[in-house]
């Protein structure tokens, strides 16, 4: 278990140069311009969730460039320990996301008064499974080919949300009147999925990274 803290610490203090004004600020012009052109609330989930896939990834930059993980081999390290601390990494990130999604839903209600900021944080489940499918996805080839080779699956990723969002907007909104009005059943539906598919996701990385030659 200490091992596996030692690497999610790592892997935060990875990231903290990437925390600053200038990314904040591209974010939110990011958040303005799609809330504008779309008038959706969506967009206040949306976008932090993006940003967090893309911090998410940052541990396996600088694994790649810095030779971290060549460190976790001489030190001993288990490599699912490795694979167990990024995935809680993952989670921690995606809980940073919440943090911009409440600021992002408060903006979305000043911008709009038909807006209820409790209608915006009911759907985080839903995106919660988003997010777990699209790491449980992104992580096994990270372990495998590294940053700058899965990196192009970052733009594939931001075209696919853009075009749901353009054209799935009716399905998402039935969907998240479904969830409203069955939040409990879905919270769990959520949980259960979750764990199936993250449990797949962490056997399989960590199969790749013990054999994986640094």
């Amino acid at each position: 278990m200490n091992d596996i803290k030692k690497i999610i610490k790592l892997d935060i203090i990875s990231i903290l140069p990437y925390f600053t004004i200038k990314n904040l600020i591209i974010i939110l012009f990011l958040y303005g311009f799609y809330f504008f052109i779309t008038k959706n609330p969506i967009i206040a989930v949306t976008m932090p969730m993006i940003f967090s896939m893309i911090y998410s990834s940052y541990p396996f930059l600088i694994g790649n460039t810095k030779g971290i993980d060549n460190l976790y081999r001489i030190f001993g390290i288990k490599s699912k320990k490795v694979v167990i601390g990024r995935y809680i990494f993952s989670v921690f990130v995606f809980i940073i996301g919440i943090i911009f999604t409440i600021i992002f839903a408060f903006i979305s209600m000043l911008l709009s008064k038909n807006i209820k900021v409790i209608e915006i944080l009911k759907i985080l489940p839903f995106y919660l499974l988003i997010y777990l499918f699209i790491i449980s996805i992104q992580y096994p080839l990270l372990f495998k080919y590294g940053y700058y080779k899965v990196r192009i699956i970052y733009f594939i990723t931001f075209i696919m949300i853009g075009i749901i969002i353009f054209l799935g907007k009716n399905f998402i909104i039935d969907l998240f009147i479904l969830i409203n009005n069955h939040i409990l059943i879905s919270i769990l539906t959520v949980l259960i999925i979750s764990f199936i598919i993250i449990k797949t996701s962490i056997e399989i990385s960590e199969k790749i990274y013990r054999k994986k030659d640094f």
